[in-house]
């Protein structure tokens, strides 16, 4: 105010005229009651309730109002920027209630003196004179209407005015002004009258508030409609021409109705506002809630739920570059009396089911027990008391790592959990940060494997939200003031094993795919989990994509046993139909680490491949991790025609024909129940195989190495020559011999070969075309009369 005086006096050259000392004595006077008033500020403070007390308001990340905490004095108070209301209330309530509010000191004297006269004549307070300063300090301060506090009330409006600009003044009173009921200020009344943020409130709706502001006791609308709608007419009539609206718009303008219910908050974002309530006051809080897919997701929630006759449910979804999360739905019927649809199922800790199974495979592969390929055995077990089955009751002997996780079999995943000891789910979670949780966690117990330690959905959607990036786990964020980089996580596992996993996970059976293929072509490619508790009262599944981590949990938190909820009948479906949203069209997937190879394996075992292993499959493997050891499981036998009765080599005769076989050789449990289901039919009539196995090494059948030959020097030698012979194979054809390393001929494979001795020490090495091998060391004397 000041300044504009004196630019007002420089640009008049007022000081050239006859005025100068009066305006000078005007400007001191103004100056000194200024200073007055900004002293009487330590003395007099302001009241708290301009600026506290405000209910905490939360928003979805569209900015629309999602929650109101009602204040300490009960009221929907919710703190708004002038900025963030639309101009119609700004410039309509001064145009209304104060034309003159941004020219005056915080009274304005004409309409003081207009009301005392008003007053006089009617022999009571009918009119206060109050500018918007003024009922702001009336607001701050209720009193009763006498002069007396008329009086107090002015000398409160010249310390706002002292205190705040302007636009603070009419910003807080905008924010404290009563709007019917325990609604306070424009922000709040906006959302429970129009469900509407104050900005995008339009020319009728503003007049409507500004109205109800005027009296909020008879124009509230959910209340006295007909009131409101006299009151929002003599509004807009009093302010149309500030934005230039003519008469005859006025008419269509003014035709709706009113309000006449509150609107109220959406149930299904109770669970997390209640779950953040822990959290330090602050006035303002946006969610990373996308409310359009927030709706979107219950929908579907409920509509499985309705089917599976299921009130308890839960479902999050995580944007995994951010680790924001979308969607938080802890209680699908929270509407319902039904007692148990109050608790937040996001945040209860249930039975996971087979969901931790994905984190076992990750830390066998990364501790080299198994590779994508490599075959477990799959037959009832006894690990130490603890006797795992399947959830078919049924076994297939021998599965592949990825077909055992795919299919979420028991025996594979206990079995690893022995293996890895401490190195499993109890790693997994220390390295997490889990808190102490790890420490409940004996190395020994082996039921973790199948849901014994029980889980949150929040912190699955957290384990499973470190495969999509890269092995690295953050922690959920709900609010956009808190932001997470991703790389700053703790890392769980590495990117090498994360990857293989997802592949095998992606590959895990849709319920929701046709059969024809030609209608899966928008279905979006998922890496995802199911899992379901003893006694089918928990379903989980749990999947991602590079994109997306989504977490859905339906479930009985009264623990009533049912036949009907398992992972993929239940949950499943309404993950998959979120992701199909979500992913339409999108085919983005997990890039192959460096760390990560492709190699083929044996079909049979799926180790390295042996000379005997005719039939190979590609695998992932992660080349500083894996096993790199060749097959064993087959063998190569000689057994006679006909009989199939398998003889070592010594036991050839002349007079039997024979043929070779390859074998598959197991452990001797595993070869027992293969047998036992009829998936294993060995005739060989030796009791013990291995004495009949031949290696991949070219056997020599002489020289003997257990003889020690004697060689006379006075005797020609050309008839002392050791004979070398070797059993050829049926693909061999020649053989090349060498002694001690220096060739020493060619021969055809079923002839003898023979060689004068010049060693005492001599070991003999014979090859054939095939690359394969054989070695003999003897000794050799040389005798001499």
């Amino acid at each position: 105010m000041i300044n504009k005086i004196l630019l007002f006096i420089k640009e008049k050259e007022i000081f050239k005229k006859k005025y100068t000392k009066a305006i000078l004595i005007i400007i001191s006077v103004y100056i000194a009651i200024k200073l007055i008033f900004l002293l009487s500020l330590f003395v007099f403070p302001l009241p708290d309730i301009l600026t506290e007390n405000y209910s905490q308001t939360y928003y979805y990340r569209d900015g629309s109002i999602a929650w109101i905490d009602m204040n300490d004095s009960e009221q929907y108070r919710t703190y708004t920027k002038l900025k963030e209301i639309s101009p119609y209330i700004v410039k309509g309530i001064k145009e209304y209630e104060d034309k003159f509010f941004y020219f005056h000191p915080g009274f304005n004297p004409v309409s003081i003196a207009r009301a005392v006269l008003i007053n006089l004549k009617s022999g009571k307070i009918v009119s206060g004179g109050s500018t918007i300063t003024m009922q702001l300090a009336r607001l701050s301060e209720p009193k009763d209407r006498t002069v007396i506090n008329k009086f107090l009330e002015l000398l409160r409006a010249m310390q706002l005015e002292t205190r705040y600009t302007k636009r603070k003044i009419l910003e807080l009173y905008l924010n404290l002004i009563p709007m019917g009921g325990n609604i306070q200020g424009i922000g709040a009344a906006s959302f429970f009258y129009f469900n509407r943020t104050p900005f995008k409130l339009s020319f009728a709706e503003s007049c409507l508030l500004i109205g109800i502001s005027n009296s909020p006791v008879k124009n509230r609308p959910d209340k006295y409609a007909n009131n409101a709608k006299i009151q929002r007419k003599k509004v807009a009539r009093k302010i149309h021409k500030k934005f230039k609206i003519l008469k005859s718009e006025l008419i269509n303008i003014l035709a709706g109705d009113v309000p006449t219910e509150r609107f109220w908050f959406e149930n299904n974002i109770i669970p997390l506002i209640f779950r953040l309530k822990k959290l330090p006051y602050k006035k303002t809080r946006f969610l990373t809630i996308d409310k359009d897919l927030q709706e979107l997701s219950l929908t579907m929630l409920k509509n499985k739920m309705n089917i599976l006759e299921c009130l308890n449910g839960s479902v999050i979804v995580v944007d995994n570059k951010t680790m924001e999360v979308l969607v938080y739905i802890g209680s699908p019927f929270y509407e319902l009396a039904h007692n148990s649809v109050k608790f937040n199922a996001c945040n209860i800790h249930r039975s996971p089911g087979s969901t931790l199974k994905p984190f076992i495979y990750a830390r066998a592969m990364e501790e080299g027990i198994i590779t994508e390929k490599r075959k477990l055995f799959d037959v009832p077990e006894d690990f130490y008391g603890y006797k795992p089955k399947n959830f078919s009751n049924k076994y297939d002997g021998i599965v592949s790592t990825d077909e055992a996780l795919i299919r979420s079999l028991n025996i594979p995943a206990v079995y690893l959990s022995e293996k890895l000891g401490g190195l499993g789910v109890k790693y997994i979670f220390k390295k997490a940060g889990f808190g102490e949780k790890y420490r409940d966690i004996e190395d020994t117990d082996l039921s973790v494997a199948l849901g014994s330690y029980l889980m949150s959905l929040e912190e699955m959607v957290e384990l499973y939200s470190a495969l999509a990036n890269k092995g690295i786990i953050n922690n959920l964020i709900y609010l956009k003031s808190d932001k997470c980089n991703i790389n700053d996580g703790y890392r769980i596992l590495s990117e090498e094993s994360t990857f293989i996993i997802s592949e095998i996970l992606s590959n895990v059976y849709r319920p929701d795919l046709p059969i024809s293929w030609e209608f899966t072509k928008d279905k979006p490619r998922v890496a995802f989990k199911t899992g379901t508790s003893y006694g089918f009262v928990d379903s989980w599944a749990i999947g991602y994509t590079p994109r997306y981590t989504i977490g859905v949990w339906i479930g009985k938190l009264d623990n009533k046993f049912t036949k009907i909820l398992t992972g993929i009948n239940a949950a499943a479906p309404v993950l998959l139909n979120i992701f199909d949203e979500l992913e339409r069209l999108n085919d983005e997937w997990f890039k192959k680490p460096d760390g990560v190879a492709k190699r083929k394996v044996c079909a049979v075992s799926g180790m390295v491949p042996g000379n005997f292993c005719n039939e190979l499959v590609e695998e992932y493997y992660i080349p500083k991790y894996s096993d790199n050891s060749v097959c064993d499981v087959h063998k190569r036998i000689i057994v006679e025609k006909g009989t199939d009765k398998a003889v070592s080599i010594d036991d050839i005769v002349a007079s039997k024909e024979y043929e070779e076989k390859i074998i598959e050789v197991w452990d001797e449990k595993i070869e027992y129940y293969l047998k036992k289901m009829g998936k294993k039919n060995l005739s060989f009539s030796q009791g013990n195989l291995k004495d009949v196995f031949i290696d991949d090494t070219l056997k020599i059948s002489s020289p003997n190495k257990n003889i020690k030959y004697v060689i006379n020097l006075d005797k020609d030698l050309e008839y002392q020559k050791i004979p070398l012979l070797a059993y050829e194979y049926p693909d061999s054809s020649f053989f090349y011999w060498y002694a001690n390393g220096n060739y020493i001929g060619k021969i055809k494979s079923d002839e003898y070969f023979y060689h004068c001795p010049k060693d005492k020490n001599i070991i003999y090495t014979v090859i054939d075309e095939k690359g394969r091998t054989g070695r003999v060391e003897i000794k050799v004397d040389f005798m001499k009369k």
